[in-house]
């Protein structure tokens, strides 16, 4: 596999509805995305986590054309875990040097996507073809990004697609953390959610957590407390609880994650593979530490080649649902255009080779003024 050139595109999307979380609110949906070309002119795609802060997506495809691509261009790999060993050595003394291990890390996850869509494209197979011997192609999922003030906006998207399975935000003020939390429970979905974003400290969490219970029996709390916790704070908080924990999203890699892993401190496990190492660190980890992971399901809010690409790993090694954000994704839209199909709650995954996506037609030859691209390479 010899990487020809590389190219990255930034677009932007202003909200009409903004999105709000407890740590602040998100004007902009953003998408950062990679291209590789081979030296045969095969392509592949890759997606870098970029949600927040919303500026954050320039930065990224700054670094691609100024580090990364002089990096990669011209140079054989023999298959994608080559090609991120290569860029994880690489890059180590420019993260300590600049302090950028995230945005380091979220576009070697974009190019490690886009190397596994080029190279299950090359042996023309579906990527989880590649991964999994009998992957499933039809992926349950749960809707998210629901907040009170938007959750009478987006309930008809939920219906439409006849999700069973929902997650709220939480850790906003207590009220209205219980009040959404009434309306849910009335519409009698067969599993809730919740989500604190990092919200709370230790007691407070607990607190929260026994109240939210109070009107729901709550099938997770994602992130009650900041995700570098110390473990003992994971494990104690565990005993003082009844419902399970999920975590993982803002855990970086092996070094940050096994810890917690291996000391059983939540009972789902969510790596979001656009923000660390893509899909050659997801599969390196659930590989060696899954005897300890009880459940996993990838972390995914961005557009839809994340998205998919995320299926295609859940597809082979897990039945919890997808995360589907169902609030205004304009940009996830548009690059399904007619070929996102959900049926009874379940994502059908497409017979194409490689992640199933591809951004040509609508990204990189775009001119809808909805969407204003960047730095194309």
């Amino acid at each position: 596999m010899e990487i020809k050139k590389i190219k990255s595109l930034v677009i932007k999307q202003r909200l009409k509805t903004p999105r709000k979380n407890s740590f602040g609110v998100q004007n902009f949906r953003s998408g950062f995305f990679v291209k590789l070309i081979d030296d045969k002119g095969n392509e592949g795609f890759g997606e870098g986590f970029c949600n927040w802060p919303d500026f954050s997506s320039n930065y990224r495809g700054k670094y691609i054309k100024n580090i990364f691509e002089p990096l990669i261009k011209n140079r054989k790999f023999q298959n994608p875990s080559h090609l991120f060993n290569y860029l994880q050595e690489s890059t180590e003394r420019i993260k300590i040097q600049s302090g950028d291990f995230g945005a380091i890390n979220q576009c070697i996850a974009a190019i490690d996507i886009a190397s596994w869509d080029l190279y299950a494209k090359l042996k023309k197979k579906p990527l989880r073809n590649i991964l999994f011997k009998n992957p499933k192609s039809q992926i349950l999922l749960y809707a998210s990004g629901l907040t009170l003030n938007n959750f009478d906006k987006f309930y008809p998207k939920i219906k439409k697609y006849k999700f069973n399975f929902i997650k709220i935000k939480v850790g906003f003020k207590e009220k209205d953390d219980i009040e959404l939390l009434k309306i849910v429970s009335n519409l009698k979905f067969k599993f809730v959610m919740v989500d604190a974003n990092q919200a709370w400290n230790y007691k407070e969490a607990i607190r929260r957590i026994h109240n939210l219970k109070k009107i729901k029996n709550i099938y997770w709390v994602e992130e009650p407390v900041i995700a570098s916790a110390n473990v003992s704070v994971w494990k104690n908080l565990k005993k003082n609880i009844s419902t399970n924990i999920a975590a993982g999203e803002n855990l970086y890699g092996e070094k940050d994650i096994k810890k917690y892993i291996q000391n059983n401190c939540f009972e789902f496990y969510q790596p979001d593979i656009t923000k660390y190492g893509g899909i050659t660190s997801f599969m390196a980890i659930f590989n060696k530490y899954k005897k300890n992971i009880k459940n996993i399901t990838p972390h995914y809010l961005g557009s839809g080649l994340g998205l998919f690409a995320s299926a295609q790993l859940i597809s082979g090694v897990s039945n919890i649902p997808l995360e589907f954000d169902v609030t205004e994704n304009e940009i996830r839209d548009k690059i399904f255009e007619k070929n996102l199909k959900i049926e009874k709650g379940k994502l059908i995954l497409n017979q194409r080779a490689g992640i199933g996506v591809n951004l040509n037609k609508h990204f990189f030859r775009s001119n809808n003024d909805t969407l204003r691209s960047g730095n194309k390479g």
